[in-house]
């Protein structure tokens, strides 16, 4: 997969994002990192040069809230429960990736790859 941009997106009381990818020699490579992240940061970043990602790449995301009375950009004041939602004043992460694959062969690899992700992350969290 040859990366070229990411796109970054949490709401009000999302305080930092971190995507690493690790690639099959164990090598990581930072992708992306907003410390103290900002809503209306929600943007597509561009790379200056595309990242490529080799099969077998796990992608690792981070997300940090704050929904303290000190997270000045915290809507509740005094803070509340906040769930995941598609509400501004509630909460979620998400990370998309920009890039293209070099073949038809490798966009059914990719995205038969995500769907096994996806039920492997279901399954254990039915296990728990």
């Amino acid at each position: 997969l040859k990366v070229s941009s990411v796109w970054a997106h949490m709401h009000l009381i999302g305080k930092e994002v971190r995507l690493t990818a690790e690639l099959p020699n164990g090598k990581d490579v930072k992708l992306l990192k907003i410390a103290d992240w900002d809503f209306n940061w929600q943007d597509t970043y561009l790379y200056k040069h595309p990242v490529i990602l080799p099969k077998g790449t796990k992608l690792k995301a981070v997300w940090k809230f704050d929904n303290s009375a000190a997270n000045p950009r915290n809507p509740n004041d005094p803070p509340k429960r906040v769930l995941n939602g598609e509400s501004s004043t509630d909460e979620m992460g998400g990370l998309w990736l920009g890039g293209e694959v070099a073949n038809e062969l490798d966009m059914v690899a990719l995205l038969l790859a995500n769907v096994g992700h996806y039920f492997e992350v279901e399954s254990k969290k039915k296990a728990r």
